[in-house]
């Protein structure tokens, strides 16, 4: 059939990261038969191409397909931050933070001792303003990769948050040591 057709040539342009190409096959795939293989391929599409808006109601179909599929949730969280930090309505922004912090939360139930997991949680937190879960994750990071530059300088701006200075200070000057040419 032609949606069988679309959806192995949408699959092939996936597999070779011919992304713009891949979506309208993946789409009419998707209408089709909105398999896991098929949402996880759109959406990372629609992703890499950087269009956050159209990625995350796909994400959110392929996370119910695939609700231990912890790419598609990293995927998810990182949309819900991309999407926040480029909101320009504070109100829209804390949504998009909300939900990058619920859908990190799940990510690291996924990978609980990956730092990455940690990292992932701390920034989404961070951007939700929840200073006291962002400065927990990163501790956790730091704890497991001591040389975590990000970890460092996120653990920083946490503590600029909640006005502990000297903390910030030793952060900040130790995320400077471990990457020099990152601006902090």
């Amino acid at each position: 059939s032609d949606e069988t057709k679309r959806s192995m040539r949408g699959q092939a342009y996936a597999a070779l990261e011919k992304w713009g190409d891949a979506i309208e096959d993946l789409e009419i795939a998707r209408k089709a038969k909105p398999t896991s293989a098929i949402l996880d391929q759109l959406a990372r599409s629609y992703y890499e191409l950087g269009y956050y808006d159209k990625a995350l109601p796909v994400l959110g179909e392929a996370v119910k397909a695939a609700p231990t599929n912890a790419t598609i949730r990293l995927m998810e969280t990182n949309t819900l931050l991309n999407l926040g930090a480029e909101s320009k309505n504070d109100a829209d922004k804390e949504k998009y933070y909300d939900r990058a912090k619920a859908s990190a939360t799940e990510f690291k139930k996924l990978k609980p001792n990956d730092k990455d997991a940690h990292n992932l949680l701390g920034r989404a937190a961070l951007g939700a303003q929840d200073y006291i879960v962002a400065e927990q994750s990163f501790r956790k990071v730091l704890a497991i990769d001591s040389n975590h530059c990000y970890a460092m300088s996120n653990l920083g701006k946490t503590y600029i948050a909640l006005k502990r200075w000297s903390d910030a200070e030793t952060n900040l000057t130790d995320a400077t040591k471990c990457a020099p040419r990152m601006a902090v």
